[in-house]
This record gives C-alpha cells, sequence and structure tokens, in this order.
C-alpha cells in the first residue's frame, strides 16, 4: 500500500488537443473545466500535493482552474501544495510534460511516488485511484497501472520515487507504456472497474456530456453543487493546514493527541451530558456501533453500557490508551479498539466493523477528503449515520491568541454548518438536533497553557511563547468547574443523524 499522504499528484495537460480543434482543456463538461475533473479525483483521496502541467494554451487553462477553485488564485496565499507549472517544450510530446510533472514532484522530499493524471480523462475515478494507492508500489515493483476489462494497461500509472528517474529515457508523444509492456516484472496492476475514456474529440466530450445530461438538468445541477460546496470545505482545510505548517516551532508529534490526551479522559457513566444523552435515545439494545475517531471513548463507553457492541478506531496511541484504561476500570467488555485512520486501506479490515449506526464525533473538521471519508462511513452503516460536530471547531478558543503571538488571524476550519450543507447536496436528509454546549473547563492553569502550546505550536521558552504566556496571564478566569478563558463562552452542538445514502 501507498499512503495517499506520500504521493504528489502529476496532472499532465499541456497538449494542443489539434483532433478537439483547440481549446480543449477548457471546454466545459458538468459545468466545469475538462481539465479540473482529474485533478478533483485525485485530491478527493487524500492527495494532498498537486502539480499541473501546462503547455499549449497555458494562459487560458491556468486562468480557468483558478476560476474553477482547482488552483488557488493570486490572493490565496503561499502555498505550494497544489500550482501549476509549464512545459516549454509542450510540443515535443507528451513524455516532455511527464519529465517536467515529476522534476515538479522532486521539490516535494517526502514524496514516496507521483500518480500521473492526463487532463484528458475527466471520468477517472477516486475509487480507481484508491485500488492504485492500496496496491502500491515500491523500488522492487515501481510502477502501479490500472488495467482495462480488455486486458490493455491504461492511465492513471503510479510511479515509486526511485523510477522518477526513468523518465529521462522518454521521447515523443508516449509516456511510460512502452518501458512497462518491455518490463512487466516492474508493474503492479489493478483492475480498473470504472470507465475512464480519453476525450481528443468533440464527439467524445458529447458522449460524456450526453451521459451526465441523462439524469436531467436537475442531476447535473445537484452535482455542480456538491462540486462546489466540496471545494470550499478542501480550500478551508487546505488554507488551515498551510497556516499551520507555516508557523509551526515544534516537531509534528507523530501522536497528535499524546501531550493532551487526558483531557478526553472522562467518565462513562456521568449525568449531564446532553449529547451523550441523544445519542443514547439513537442507539438500540441490539445495536453494532462504529465511533470513527473514537478518542479515549468519551461517547463509546457511554453507548457500550447500552448496545450490544462499539467498535472504536482511531490513530492515536494515547487515546487508544485512554480507552482501554477507561473499559478497564468501568468494567466495560463490549469495546472493540482499533488503530488505525478512517476510511480502513484494506477491503478485508472495512468489512469487519461494519455496524448498524457509523458515528464522528468532532471528526471531520480537518479531513480534506470529505468526500470519500463519508462515503465510506455510509458504506460502514446499516441504519443511520451520526455526526457531533459544534458550530465552531473544538480549538477556536485559541483563534485569539494567534494575532497577538502569530501576527496573523486564525484559519478557521469548516463546522457544523458547512457539514450539513454538504450532506444535504450529497442527496442526504440531516436531522439536527441542536444542543448549547458550556465552555470545556481545565482542571489547572498548567493544563490549559499544555492545550494553548499545543494548538499554537509553540515551543515552550520562545519569544512566542512569551506572547501566549502574558494573554494566559490576562484571560485566565477560575471558576467552580476549573479554569477557563475569558472569551469561553457555550457554543452550540449539533447531533446530526441521517440514513445512508447509497452510491
Amino acid at each position: 500500500m501507498t499512503d495517499a499522504v506520500d504521493v504528489v499528484a502529476v496532472e499532465l495537460a499541456a497538449g494542443a488537443g489539434t483532433r478537439f480543434g483547440g481549446g480543449k482543456l477548457t471546454a466545459a463538461l458538468d459545468g466545469r473545466p475538462l481539465a479540473a475533473h482529474a485533478a478533483t479525483a485525485a485530491l478527493a483521496c487524500g492527495i494532498p500535493h498537486l502539480v499541473i502541467v501546462l503547455g499549449a494554451d497555458a494562459d487560458a487553462v491556468e486562468a480557468a482552474l483558478v476560476d474553477d477553485g482547482t488552483l488557488p488564485g493570486p490572493d490565496a496565499g503561499a502555498s505550494d501544495a497544489v500550482r501549476a507549472v509549464r512545459n516549454d517544450l509542450w510540443a515535443t510530446g507528451l513524455a516532455s510534460s511527464v519529465r517536467c510533472g515529476l522534476a515538479a514532484a522532486v521539490a516535494v522530499p517526502d514524496a514516496e511516488a507521483a500518480l500521473l493524471l492526463l487532463g484528458d480523462q475527466p471520468r477517472v475515478s477516486a475509487g480507481t485511484i484508491a485500488r492504485l494507492l492500496g496496491a502500491g508500489v515500491d523500488a522492487t515493483r515501481p510502477f502501479g497501472v490500472a488495467r482495462r476489462r480488455d486486458g490493455e494497461a491504461h492511465n492513471p500509472v503510479l510511479v515509486h520515487r526511485s523510477a522518477w528517474s526513468r523518465a529521462d529515457g522518454l521521447t515523443g508523444d508516449r509516456g511510460f507504456g512502452q518501458l512497462l509492456a518491455a518490463h512487466p516484472d516492474l508493474v503492479a496492476t489493478v483492475e480498473e472497474v470504472d470507465e475512464n475514456p480519453d476525450v481528443d474529440t468533440r464527439s467524445d466530450l458529447a458522449a460524456l456530456a450526453t451521459g451526465s445530461e441523462a439524469g436531467g438538468a436537475a442531476a447535473a445541477g445537484a452535482t455542480r453543487r456538491l462540486r462546489r460546496a466540496e471545494a470550499v470545505w478542501v480550500a478551508r482545510v487546505r488554507a488551515n493546514d498551510v497556516q499551520s505548517r507555516r508557523v509551526r516551532e515544534t516537531p509534528e508529534p507523530e501522536d497528535f493527541y499524546g501531550p493532551v490526551a487526558g483531557v478526553f479522559v472522562v467518565d462513562p457513566r456521568r449525568e449531564g451530558d446532553a449529547v451523550a444523552d441523544v445519542l443514547v435515545e439513537l442507539a438500540r439494545p441490539d445495536d453494532r456501533w462504529l465511533d470513527i475517531g473514537a478518542g479515549a471513548g468519551r461517547f463509546a463507553l457511554p453507548l457500550a453500557l447500552r448496545v450490544r457492541e462499539v467498535v472504536a478506531i482511531d490513530p492515536s496511541p494515547s487515546m487508544l490508551d485512554g480507552l482501554r484504561e477507561g473499559m478497564a476500570r468501568h468494567g466495560i467488555p463490549n469495546v472493540l479498539p482499533i488503530a488505525g485512520r478512517w476510511p480502513l486501506a484494506d477491503a478485508a479490515a472495512a468489512d469487519a466493523v461494519r455496524a448498524d449506526v457509523a458515528l464522528i464525533a468532532h471528526v471531520g473538521y480537518d479531513i480534506e477528503a470529505i468526500g470519500p471519508f463519508l462515503d465510506a462511513m455510509e458504506d460502514a452503516a446499516g441504519r443511520l449515520c451520526v455526526a457531533v460536530l459544534s458550530e465552531r471547531v473544538p480549538s477556536w478558543p485559541a483563534g485569539p491568541f494567534w494575532p497577538p503571538v502569530h501576527g496573523e488571524a486564525r484559519i478557521e476550519l469548516p463546522a457544523l454548518a458547512p457539514f450539513i450543507d454538504l450532506l444535504r447536496e450529497r442527496g442526504a436528509s440531516p436531522r439536527v438536533t441542536s444542543l448549547l454546549h458550556p465552555p470545556r473547563s481545565y482542571r489547572s492553569r498548567d493544563e490549559l497553557l499544555g492545550w494553548i502550546r499545543h494548538q499554537l505550536f509553540i515551543a515552550e521558552g520562545s519569544e512566542k511563547d512569551r506572547r501566549a504566556l502574558a494573554c494566559l496571564d490576562a484571560w485566565t478566569v477560575e471558576t467552580d468547574d476549573g479554569v477557563i478563558l475569558a472569551h469561553q463562552v457555550p457554543i452550540a452542538h449539533g447531533v446530526v443523524a441521517w440514513e445512508p445514502v447509497r452510491r
């Protein structure tokens, strides 16, 4: 398996489209430029870096992709996660674009592989890409390809970093095809279930458009609205991540929640937790619940007292340790802790965690590939999906520290309202129970300080840390329940329930 976060997507969009009669990559399909579709599929799989290679009509193609939101505009801030590069040798053929794209990918030092996509294959699916990533590539089998039903190898192509230099030997209007045909031992193949035709002529485009319009104008409009909603979500998540990386003073921990996991350990038999009470009302005694991002069991443990079983998935070892400790302390045996990140890459593992109800609680805010995430969640749920989200992300109390500490406002992640909008555009009918949640308190000033440092990515003893301490001294308030910040106010939480939309 090759992890999506270790991949650079390289879309080849430099050709002149002579058979099309020019303007192919800016031609509209489903209300978007042709070249936008392959990029969207790659980003939907969680691939964080995208390079689009431009050549003929570079200005027009770039402008169309900026207008569409695929490429960041000039006011989007400094980021090289998604960018365009220009191939001055595009007229010599596809090989030069492959070399140009891989040369740009080298600038991503942690990338293990590149995914080569064609800009004139708009129907390449996130499913095909996910299957390629699942098959994986390495130094011994550095190429992964999707094979069509007729047996012919097809794009996209996944290329391990160790084989990028092989592009130096490519010439003309061909990519790696001849090399792979001559050396099948270097290739891992996956069967391509989804159709992925080239658009070479205007008739090809018309055929795809006709297929898109088969469901009528309303369906096409719904698709456009969904893509816009996903694009807005992706843009905010990506901007937040870029900002976080830019200001970070401390190394990124392997276990992000390790330093603060203790904050999330609570009594499963507690009273007065309105959110937990609503979840319990949704539960049935014979249910199996899947808690995605279960953490230390804030909701998994109370639910386990009332249902047959809870499967608790979380990528944080510290959180899972807290969950196991809670299970032992409170005598709750019917929780199955699983270390993993959603969606689970292994099909057998995904089948094993299917449940009656799938739950996310304060998970999803920072998920860029929100479409595949929700697809997998709905696929895992038999009768119901449930999400607990707040009107502002849980980290919002740290926001006022950003201007005095970092000299800029915090870019906040999407939260409850855009999530509900996204569900509706996906065809769901969410039912929302809104609850006013009191401010989270901390047991001591030191615990609050540790959380602030964690949210601001600052190092103890640094100049920024001194600024944060000055703010903390001015804003800390002691209450009967512990320590809070003066600007903390009650925030609405929503328990969102919807029937899975089958795709």
